[in-house]
């Protein structure tokens, strides 16, 4: 970790930051030789865990926390930020196509009526969205084995996430190619 010079009042507090931002890099599978300002988002945001969840609230709040489509929206709104809110990176790092990505996002904006891309008022926008996203999953995360396979776990993990999204069993397509299509065996791609 790397930091910048600083007068020696504030060294204290900047080592603090520096013991912090380790294992942040470690979680985001970072490796390295990273400036301390890389995880300032990271650092700052968590000392005021209160605005998490009331930005989560008034961005996601029609969003079903017990719904696995609703968390796959917010999953794929994450990955699109913290892709530079690119397609194509996106769908690489969710092992699906550009069209699935456009599509989520597509929906989440129609559930939330509100938009990652419309009217973004600048950087801090992106950040509200990502800060309450990140807050809304990583509550799911600690609200009991009731929401899904990753939330029995305490300490939030993408890893997690990722992981299930892409081991769950293929959907309903893989047995309506083997059977014919009836209104028994459809099933909503969304709820």
């Amino acid at each position: 970790m790397v930091a910048p010079a600083a007068a020696l009042p504030e060294l204290p507090s900047l080592y603090r930051l520096c013991v912090r931002a380790p294992d942040l890099g470690r979680e985001q599978g970072l490796r390295g030789l990273y400036d301390v300002t890389h995880f300032a988002a990271r650092l700052a945001l968590p000392e005021q865990p209160l605005l998490g969840p009331l930005l989560s609230d008034r961005l996601l709040g029609v969003l079903d926390p017990t719904n696995d489509f609703h968390r796959q929206l917010a999953l794929t709104a994450t990955t699109f930020l913290d892709n530079g809110r690119r397609l194509d990176q996106t769908a690489a790092a969710l092992f699906t196509h550009p069209n699935t990505v456009r599509y989520r996002l597509c929906r989440l904006r129609r559930i939330t009526s509100t938009s990652l891309t419309d009217g973004d008022s600048g950087p801090l926008d992106g950040l509200h969205w990502w800060w309450a996203l990140t807050s809304r999953l990583s509550t799911q995360g600690r609200a009991g084995a009731e929401h899904g396979p990753c939330s029995s776990k305490v300490p939030f993990d993408w890893s997690d996430i990722v992981r299930e999204v892409l081991t769950r069993p293929c959907t309903p397509f893989d047995t309506l190619a083997t059977s014919r299509h009836t209104a028994e065996t459809a099933v909503p791609y969304d709820a």
